[in-house]
Parts: structure tokens; C-alpha cells; sequence
């Protein structure tokens, strides 16, 4: 008699498959968009400290593209000197993006930062509660009459 593998076992073999196929792509997929979050956040925060280390040494905003080397905007060009709002736009797959942060330029050397209300995508979801964003969506005052340039 032959050895090989009853219909049974095969069948055995293709559930447990099945299995650990439904228990490792959800991590795998989950994994990725942390790091996506994990990237987004180091931008976010870069750019805010470029943009506030040009404002101490210029003494204006200009466009983001002046101010920062970072390219998650919708609108780098824009002149933000007489005030402005420009979005930090992330993924929501297939090439698309969503306005996910809004960084609220005045005249005056103020920047506040705020969450877009009800994003599409997870990487935004996920950004807007990770808690080292939270501490940074504030206003901040760079210049004004609260502070002296000498």
C-alpha cells in the first residue's frame, strides 16, 4: 500500500493555513500603517521646528517649500507672510491624500495647529490620536508683541 496524505489531513493542513493567514495580514496591515504614522509624525514635528527656527531668524513666514524641506503640503507655494492656512496631507491610499493638519499662520508670528475633524484614511486617524501629537496641537506664539528681537 502506498504511503501518502489522507483527504482528511490535507483538509487539516489548508484550515490551519487559512488560519494563520487571517491572524498575520491584519498585523502585517497594521504594521505598516504604524510605521506610516511613525514617519508622518517625525515630519510634523520637523517641520514645525524648521518653521519655527526660520520665523526666529527671519522674523516672517514665507511658503512652506522656504521654510521647511519637508513635502507633505497641499499648497507649498503659497506666501504665508500676510497669514495663511495650509493642510499637512497624508495617504489614504492609491495615491490619494487627505488634509489631515492644519497649520493656521496670522501676521503677527502666531501658528496654531489643529486637527482636521473626521478623516478618511487610518494613517490620519492614528496620527490625530498618537499622544505626542496631541502635546503639539496648540497654538504657538513665534513672534508679535510678546516678543523682542534685539
Amino acid at each position: 500500500m502506498r504511503k501518502a496524505f489522507t483527504m482528511i489531513e490535507l483538509i487539516f493542513v489548508i484550515v490551519i493555513l487559512g488560519i494563520l493567514a487571517a491572524v498575520a495580514i491584519p498585523r502585517l496591515a497594521a504594521t505598516r500603517t504604524d510605521a506610516l504614522v511613525t514617519t508622518y509624525l517625525q515630519n510634523f514635528r520637523s517641520s514645525l521646528t524648521d518653521i519655527a527656527s526660520y520665523y526666529t531668524a527671519k522674523g516672517e513666514f514665507l511658503a512652506m517649500r522656504d521654510m521647511t524641506k519637508i513635502n507633505n503640503y497641499d499648497d507649498a507655494n503659497k506666501s504665508l507672510k500676510a497669514g495663511g492656512v495650509v493642510f499637512f496631507m497624508t495617504d489614504i491610499g492609491g495615491g490619494a491624500k487627505e488634509k489631515c493638519i492644519k497649520f493656521d499662520f496670522n501676521s503677527d508670528g502666531n501658528l496654531t495647529i489643529t486637527s482636521v475633524p473626521s478623516p478618511n484614511g487610518q494613517a490620519c486617524k492614528y496620527l490625530q490620536k498618537d499622544s505626542t501629537f496631541k502635546s503639539l496641537e496648540k497654538s504657538y506664539q513665534l513672534g508679535g508683541k510678546g516678543i523682542a528681537y534685539y
